[in-house]
């Protein structure tokens, strides 16, 4: 344990431009398990001085992913509470602005595996993150998103798509009908074990 189980959920091309307003809709969906959110960021452009900031409501949520939007190299901690689990989620926003950017949510893994590690209770989580991810695009317009070990948004639509071995554990993409579907890789969320 150590490592961070990264779910990313990315914009490419034409759709980069929606993602502020998806931010709303993304913040809508989180707010009922987030007490707080702390920014911090820089306040010049040397990133010499740096900002920290708390806040808490959906209204105080939309301007840290304000923010987080706005300024480089910012970065928030998500204070969450899922069915009485505290969870401290990282969250910042990355990618080529002109190519893809997205929203990287970081969870420790020691955090997400509380009980006794074992491949069942991995294959649970997988089915969770999956099943939320797929809930939350029903009302946003991502173009792909993941999640798998340590990863990171780094690759456009197109690299996934052309890509013929899996980038990361899980993928998820719309068919031509737009519907989710989910790609998965030979290896699960947690980058080690091998899936089943």
């Amino acid at each position: 344990m150590g490592s961070f189980i990264s779910i990313g959920i990315v914009y490419t091309d034409k759709n980069i431009i929606k993602m502020g307003d998806d931010l709303v809709d993304i913040i809508k969906y989180l707010s009922p398990f987030c007490n707080k959110i702390v920014v911090n960021y820089p306040d010049d452009d040397i990133c010499e001085n740096w900002e920290e900031k708390s806040f808490v409501g959906e209204e105080g949520f939309e301007k840290a992913f304000s923010i987080l939007n706005d300024k480089k190299f910012s970065t928030g901690k998500i204070y969450c509470k899922i069915q009485n689990k505290d969870y401290n989620v990282l969250v910042s926003i990355k990618g080529k602005n002109d190519l893809f950017r997205g929203i990287l949510f970081e969870i420790p893994e020691e955090e997400l595996f509380l009980e006794k590690f074992s491949s069942d209770i991995l294959d649970i989580i997988t089915d969770k993150i999956a099943n939320s991810i797929i809930e939350l695009w029903n009302n946003t317009e991502f173009n792909y998103a993941f999640c798998d070990s340590e990863a990171d948004i780094e690759y456009s639509l197109c690299e996934v798509r052309a890509s013929e071995k899996p980038i990361y554990s899980m993928l998820l993409l719309k068919n031509e009908f737009n519907q989710p579907i989910v790609r998965l890789g030979s290896w699960c969320i947690d980058g080690l074990t091998p899936r089943k």
